[in-house]
């Protein structure tokens, strides 16, 4: 009778921390506000699927062991920043480029990290539905205007 007691508080457990076993979406981002602002917005869509966590540049060597399926991350990576994405696209994770502007795009980057060119201002549905997208059916997106961008860049060049 102990034994099936034990059994029973065993597979609660199990079922309990079940909960704990989400796996993640991480936003990096330097700026404490939008960090909040953009964790919150997650919770809501992603909340019951992902646990949504957040960290700056300075932080990033204690989220190294398990990759995120998802990162969302700002402009103007530092070199930190860039190994980390590598290190955690070669694990399987999901990289989006989250920009004020096209024009803050650095071209400098390795742009096969990311999976995504998404822009602040585009509408939330559409930003919600891009990155579901990205992390449940492995598509790619650029935003029209950051493809836009891009596309004068490379023409310029070749002029």
């Amino acid at each position: 009778m102990q034994a099936n007691a034990m059994h029973l508080l065993q597979g609660l457990f199990l079922l309990k921390g079940a909960g704990n076993c989400l796996e993640n979406i991480m936003i990096i981002n330097e700026k404490t506000p939008f960090r909040e602002g953009l964790k919150t917005l997650f919770e809501i869509k992603f909340g019951n699927i992902f646990n949504i966590i957040y960290t700056d540049s300075n932080r990033l060597s204690r989220h190294q062991s398990i990759p995120p399926k998802l990162i969302v991350v700002e402009p103007g990576c530092n070199a930190v920043t860039e190994k980390f994405l590598i290190e955690m696209r070669e694990k399987g994770s999901k990289v989006v480029l989250l920009s004020l502007e096209p024009e803050t795009v650095q071209t400098n980057l390795k742009l096969e990290i990311f999976n995504g060119f998404l822009l602040k201002y585009m509408p939330t549905k559409e930003m919600l539905t891009v990155i579901k997208d990205i992390i449940e059916n492995d598509n790619v997106y650029v935003h029209p205007d950051i493809g836009y961008f891009f596309l004068q860049k490379l023409n310029k060049k070749e002029n």
